[in-house]
């Protein structure tokens, strides 16, 4: 049977031959203060106390390629051999790196965020709303320049118009039909606004299970539909509607004559309302808001990652020191330049 492993063999015999020697480095203190004045009725003349505040107080410490953090703060290390073989080039370059570069240079992964889940996910929703609305600017390579392209909104506010107008015909008609002598036909409501069922909305595009159109209006008027339908532009909002029900918040074998049952739904302000809570509310666990997203049709996104909060505070106080030190590292070599010459 052999020798039983030792670490402290191990370790005596691997380092053995080392030799040390100083390291440079170079470390400051940053810390609130108060000053209080006073007058010194013997020397005449005021006297200033400065009195150190322990609130929010850190030190950085430079070593060529590290950067380190402690303190009130936490702690915590930017590695970068390349960038920091000098104290200077150091500053220099933590005070010109932006926030998501630097924390590329420490340990810290990043973590699941609700909130910008949340976030993400209903700004996708209401940008491609809004951009059907108002229009957006798309790239032309015949013309190579951006053209803006018009959204449905004044077709939207014709198409009220018109819904207005043909209100007024109907109730002329209706009560011609009351008082006159011939009885004919009732008219129908129907029979006076535009774009008329049988022939669907120009304004919509068939996609929902077939190209069966039925009538909802866009004043989010819920009328009876027969068929699925979406309008262009309500796509994303759709999905969601869809991987609710998939997950059981919506009954997918409700009646034709209730709404919720047909993508109609999400037109309406607050029933787009109850899905972004019942979104919210998915998005406090990460494993059940991927299965939503899966439902939903989102491919590779399974949530937002963020840094912790904390790290935001640590790398400002880092860049908020750098920029102080690099002042007065540029102060002393103009002072000792100005020197030089007048030496």
């Amino acid at each position: 049977m052999g020798n039983k492993f030792s670490i402290r063999e191990h370790v005596d015999s691997t380092f053995k031959e080392h030799v040390f020697v100083p390291a440079p480095s170079q470390s400051f203190s940053f810390f609130g203060h108060s000053r209080e004045l006073k007058y010194v009725p013997q020397l005449t003349k005021e006297s200033v106390r400065v009195s150190r505040s322990s609130a929010y107080s850190f030190e950085i410490t430079w070593r060529p390629g590290h950067i380190l953090l402690t303190g009130d703060l936490g702690e915590l290390t930017l590695v970068q051999k390349h960038a920091m073989p000098s104290f200077k080039e150091a500053l220099e370059w933590v005070v010109d790196a932006d926030y998501d570069y630097l924390m590329g240079k420490t340990c810290v992964k990043k973590e699941y965020d609700a909130e910008a889940t949340y976030e993400y996910l209903i700004h996708t929703a209401n940008r491609e709303a809004i951009e059907h609305l108002l229009g957006h600017s798309e790239w032309s390579y015949q013309d190579q320049r951006y053209i803006r392209r018009n959204g449905v909104r004044p077709d939207i506010r014709r198409y009220r118009k018109e819904c207005k107008e043909a209100a007024l015909e109907y109730e002329a008609a209706f009560a011609e039909y009351t008082t006159g002598e011939q009885k004919e036909e009732e008219p129908r409501l129907e029979d006076f606004l535009p774009y008329k069922e049988e022939f669907g909305s120009v304004l919509r595009n068939p996609g929902w299970k077939d190209n069966t159109l039925s009538r909802a209006d866009y004043s989010n008027v819920h009328h009876t539909v027969s068929r699925a339908w979406y309008v262009c532009g309500y796509e994303t909002w759709v999905s969601f509607w869809v991987a609710l029900r998939a997950n059981g918040y919506y009954d997918p074998t409700a009646n034709s004559d209730n709404p919720d049952a047909h993508p109609t739904f999400v037109l309406n302000p607050r029933n787009r309302q109850e899905l972004k809570e019942e979104i919210r509310n998915l998005c406090d666990q990460q494993h059940e808001i991927v299965e939503f997203l899966r439902d939903a049709g989102f491919e590779d996104y399974y949530g937002s990652d963020i840094y912790p909060v904390r790290t935001k505070w640590q790398i400002d106080a880092i860049k908020h020191g750098c920029k102080m030190l690099l002042a007065k590292v540029t102060a002393d070599e103009e002072m000792a330049a100005r020197a030089g010459k007048a030496a």
